[in-house]
């Protein structure tokens, strides 16, 4: 198995260059940047703003986005999504 960088990532099929934060799936055998991965497990804008055909609308990844910007606009906003709704850490419970 190559682990060597720069390697393809097996959902933008991009480069995936030194530095660059990754993450290995199916026992190590592939590779996916971070946010392709976030993208693969939160699904994309459309879907997480509940405007995708699972919702019965028909929005999905930004238009004329290629797959690894999607993937990043994606992962933006699960990470946004996800500080919005934790608690702070200046609240007295």
């Amino acid at each position: 198995m190559n682990k060597e960088l720069p390697f393809r990532c097996l959902h933008c099929d991009e480069a995936v260059a030194p530095g660059e934060p990754f993450e290995f799936i199916n026992s190590g055998r592939d590779r996916l940047h971070l946010e392709c991965a976030i993208r693969m497990a939160v699904g994309s804008v459309g879907h997480q703003l509940g405007r995708c055909t699972c919702y019965g609308g028909t929005e999905d990844d930004p238009p004329g986005a290629t797959r690894r910007e999607a993937a990043i606009a994606a992962a933006k906003l699960f990470r946004g999504m996800s500080r919005a709704l934790r608690p702070s850490s200046r609240r007295s419970w």
